[in-house]
């Protein structure tokens, strides 16, 4: 039993490992699009897109469209640590530029109370660990829902 213990934990470690290289997609919006014009969108932290520039979708994961000034529609649910950020049909526009992998997180603006998106950046295929201080590193920008008065939302927490 020790040494079936021992083999899992030994495979286990490269599984396991504090670096990830960012890449791939679970939806593709267009196929045609090359990679070097398009944007990753991770949003696995931030809920699901529910329309994409006016059309409907059901997009949760990680998410490639073409790069450029983009409207989304989220049903959000984020949580960090104790804090819960949720919320039906929230729109935000951005524009997503071509070759980065894009995070997107609820979350405050750096010492406010107003809530909206946290949007992180890192080139396609670029490492990244798993600290936290890496991730912030690569913040890029706070944006407001665009359906929210003054940055007041009806996100919870």
């Amino acid at each position: 039993m020790k040494k079936l213990l021992l083999i899992v934990t030994v495979l286990a470690i490269p599984i396991l490992s504090c670096t990830t290289t960012v890449t791939g997609a679970g939806v593709i919006y267009d196929e045609s699009i090359p990679l070097e014009q398009s944007s990753h969108i991770n949003v696995s932290n931030f809920g699901r897109i529910t329309a994409y520039n006016g059309l409907t979708v059901n997009w949760g994961g990680t998410i490639q469209i073409p790069a450029g000034n983009t409207l989304l529609e989220a049903n959000v649910y984020s949580q960090i640590g104790n804090t819960v950020y949720s919320g039906k049909g929230l729109l935000l526009r951005y524009n997503f530029q071509p070759g980065k992998y894009y995070f997107l997180r609820a979350g405050r603006a750096e010492g406010s109370s107003t809530v909206g998106i946290r949007i992180y950046a890192y080139d396609i295929g670029e490492k990244f660990t798993s600290s936290w201080s890496d991730f912030e590193a690569h913040f890029v920008e706070f944006i407001h829902f665009l359906n929210t008065d003054s940055g007041e939302t009806p996100v919870l927490n």
